[in-house]
């Protein structure tokens, strides 16, 4: 019995200390269960009236790094006025989920990102963007979107 306890105790010390030290996770997983019902190639729709920005992933050159992948703004962008202009509220189709980062300042908490393949009559260069830092590269990955900017409705 007293061997049961102190097991018991130990397995509810880790699960503490994995819980702790995720926190930021949870949430994202949350969402990520809660909101993303979308398939391989399901089309998604812009859930407001503004420009979207679309991100793109980078990586650390060096594989062996203690540094992680994030996604910056290379200044492109879905263009609400195009889609106006193409009488469209589709802006692509999903590709898959990630939690990442959105900068290198790993105090923000990871969000859930929709990799999507664009319309390519929607996208369009705004000028202003993040530079990639020495230490990174482009990952050769799809555009990224936050999950909460786009919708499965028209």
């Amino acid at each position: 019995m007293k061997k049961a306890l102190i097991f018991s105790v130990i397995i509810l010390a880790a699960a503490c200390i994995l819980v702790f030290l995720n926190k930021d996770l949870i949430p994202a997983y949350y969402n990520n269960a809660r909101y993303n019902h979308f398939k391989y190639g399901d089309k998604l729709y812009i859930a407001s009236d503004h420009s979207m920005e679309l991100m793109l992933l980078i990586k650390p050159i060096d594989p062996a790094s203690s540094k992680k992948p994030y996604l910056i703004d290379l200044g492109w962008q879905i263009n609400i006025d195009s889609a106006k202009k193409y009488h469209t509220r589709c802006i692509g189709t999903y590709m898959h989920n990630r939690i990442l980062n959105f900068n290198s300042n790993e105090s923000y908490p990871r969000l859930n990102f929709y990799a999507i393949k664009p319309d390519k009559k929607l996208i369009d260069k705004y000028g202003v963007s993040d530079s990639i830092p020495k230490d990174f590269e482009l990952a050769q990955a799809p555009f990224y979107i936050p999950f909460f900017s786009v919708s499965n409705k028209n």
